[in-house]
């Protein structure tokens, strides 16, 4: 089951919606935990590696050149994938902007704490 909600402004703005839509969010039971979902879904994006986009890679182009360039195609992004979830009702604002960041220059990211270990040379 599920009920009508409204996110902050602040959240809506992050991720470019329009606050006159209507939001839905889980209303939660004992089987799920009471967070209204069950399970995962996940937001991806995938970029093809056209032969312009391949160019850019061995010219070592810089992630805002290599963004702009995925967005002349029919990339969907990270945010595309999470707002159509949100849409859907699959899942809410909230948790969406929990898992990927978006930064001041518009770019998103996975939202991780994780360190990569680096390679060591014997």
């Amino acid at each position: 089951m599920k009920t009508r909600y409204q996110p902050s402004p602040a959240a809506l703005q992050k991720l470019g919606l329009d606050a006159s839509k209507e939001f839905v969010h889980g209303v939660g039971c004992a089987a799920c935990s009471h967070t209204g979902y069950r399970g995962r879904i996940g937001i991806a994006e995938v970029l093809r590696l056209t032969p312009a986009m391949k160019q850019l890679i061995r010219d070592r182009a810089s992630e805002a050149e290599l963004a702009a360039a995925a967005a002349a195609t029919d990339m969907r992004s990270l945010r595309d994938d999470a707002v159509a979830k949100i849409r859907e009702g699959l899942t809410t604002v909230e948790k969406v902007l929990r898992v990927i960041r978006i930064d001041d220059d518009g770019l998103e990211r996975a939202n991780r704490q994780r360190q990569i270990p680096q390679a060591q040379s014997y």
